[in-house]
């Protein structure tokens, strides 16, 4: 019992991580200092691939796997192991869609190399 608030604060961050990287992103390309050299710096690693429309993308992936894993594990654990297979390919289909549609990497090769390995 004594696990329980050490396992809600700690959904608690994995959930929040994604919020605050969209909200930094978001705010720092609103105020046009995404190219300063001290945030490229710091946070470059979070938005350098991505182009300057979504800036966000890895707030994204990051999500996505969370909803992967949030997916697979309660669907194992109730033993609905038949429909695993059906609800992990529905949810890597929309994650492909989502991906073709944004087209988020600035650089070519990366567009490409992402969507073999989101539909594979």
């Amino acid at each position: 019992m004594r696990l329980v608030p050490l396992f809600a604060i700690l959904g608690a961050l994995v959930l929040a991580t994604p919020a605050v990287i969209v909200w930094w992103t978001v705010r720092l390309r609103r105020n046009r200092r995404l190219d300063d050299e001290k945030v490229r710096r710091s946070l470059g690693t979070l938005y350098d691939h991505y182009r300057p429309q979504v800036v966000w993308y890895q707030a994204y992936q990051l999500t996505r796997r969370l909803v992967i894993v949030g997916t697979l594990f309660p669907l194992a654990a109730a033993d609905q192991l038949a429909t695993l297979p059906l609800v992990l390919w529905l949810v890597c289909v929309g994650v492909l869609t989502v991906h073709l549609i944004l087209r988020p990497y600035s650089h070519k090769l990366y567009k490409i190399l992402e969507a073999i390995g989101l539909g594979s």
